[in-house]
């Protein structure tokens, strides 16, 4: 997935690992915390994150599946973010 494409959407994520793993992943495409973690993995409980127009990630907790759902943003599976294009195209 290029980096463009993941502006402005929205992600789950299942548990605490996936979490990390899918943040360290977003980190190296320039996307950051707008707090004082920036680019370490944060917020790990929290199931669904948020990447603003700017690259900045946000989050909810599992309480609010209803707003994850209506928030208008694009939603990426996880194994957009963490398999590389071209070997998605090969599990397909």
């Amino acid at each position: 997935m290029r980096r463009e494409e993941i502006f402005k959407s929205k992600i789950e994520v299942h548990g605490a690992e996936e979490s990390k793993k899918v943040q360290l992943a977003l980190f190296k495409l320039g996307m950051f915390w707008n707090n004082g973690h920036k680019t370490t993995p944060a917020f790990l409980i929290h199931p669904f994150l948020y990447i603003d127009g700017d690259g900045r990630l946000t989050y909810s907790d599992k309480t609010d599946r209803t707003y994850f759902r209506n928030e208008p943003r694009k939603e990426i599976k996880v194994r957009d973010i963490l398999i590389p294009d071209w070997e998605r195209i090969l599990q397909e």
